[in-house]
């Protein structure tokens, strides 16, 4: 079971498919339902297409507030407990860490985040304000998050993306990305919480 504090705090409960083959069909018979699927990419950084320009892109090695509030506007985050805890938790990452953005008229309009670990870099945070999509300022995200990660000693990048954002996934193929895995979470309905 999981315990009942995550609805005190605002959070859903969930439950990620771990271990045996059966046990994501024992918890889908028990009512926990799919919440969202999310597929894994990959890329050796010897064979990724780094080849378009990033000069929009700003880089910092740490990660400004301004930077992550940018990041909840971006992507409509108006839960008071997401507001308040996620900054720490951007700040508590211990990795070495490549910040991006992308400015226009004084507001952060791009986002992503680059962490390094050992010879990898994993990309996150990869968001463009809706009105400024088609632009091609992902693709600078990326393309500058990737030559800093292969600069500090990463051969090889990751991503994970939300199956069904075919735009973006189309973006990850054409920088060298390719396909590892899906996973999912699953999510106990509200009638079963009882």
């Amino acid at each position: 079971n999981i315990p009942d504090e995550f609805d005190e705090m605002g959070g859903p409960h969930r439950q990620m498919t771990i271990g045996e083959a059966d046990f994501d069909y024992v918890l889908e018979n028990r009512g926990y339902e799919i919440q969202h699927t999310t597929n894994v990419m990959a890329a050796d950084l010897e064979h990724a297409d780094l080849s378009a320009s990033y000069d929009l892109v700003t880089l910092t090695d740490d990660i400004p507030d301004i930077w992550i509030e940018s990041l909840f506007d971006l992507k409509g985050t108006i839960n008071p407990v997401h507001r308040a805890v996620v900054p720490s938790m951007y700040h508590a990452i211990v990795k070495d860490t490549v910040c991006a953005s992308i400015w226009n008229n004084g507001k952060i309009i791009a986002t992503g985040l680059g962490i390094l670990d050992r010879d990898y870099i994993g990309l996150y945070a990869i968001h463009v304000r809706e009105d400024f999509r088609h632009k091609g300022y992902a693709r600078q995200i990326c393309t500058a998050l990737l030559k800093e990660g292969k600069k500090r000693g990463a051969t090889r990048a990751y991503l994970q993306v939300v199956e069904g954002n075919t735009p973006a996934r189309s973006l990850y193929e054409s920088l060298g990305l390719n396909f590892v895995y899906t996973y999912w979470f699953r999510v106990q309905t509200q009638t079963d919480r009882v």
